[in-house]
C-alpha cells in the first residue's frame, strides 16, 4: 500500500492534495476530481490527516495551512 514515508507522498497523495489545496471539499467531491475510487480516496485521506497534511471540518477536507507539501 502506498502511504507517506519519510515526508514523501506518492502520486495519489499529491492529486488529492492538488484538488484540496484551495478550497475544502467532501471525500465524494475528492474521488470525482482525482478520478479514484471512494475507498481509496479514504484510505488516503485518513493517511495524509493522520500525518497532518490535511484537516477535517465538518466532513469537508482541505490542506493543513501549516504544512507545506513536497
Amino acid at each position: 500500500m502506498a502511504c507517506v514515508n519519510d515526508t514523501q507522498l506518492s502520486g495519489t497523495d499529491k492529486k488529492i492534495l492538488a484538488v484540496i489545496k484551495n478550497k475544502a471539499l467532501s471525500t465524494e467531491k475528492i474521488a470525482e476530481e482525482v478520478g479514484l475510487p471512494l475507498f481509496k480516496v479514504r484510505s488516503r485521506l485518513r493517511e495524509l490527516k493522520s500525518n497532518g497534511y490535511i484537516i477535517e471540518k465538518d466532513s469537508l477536507y482541505q490542506v493543513n495551512p501549516t504544512v507545506n507539501e513536497e
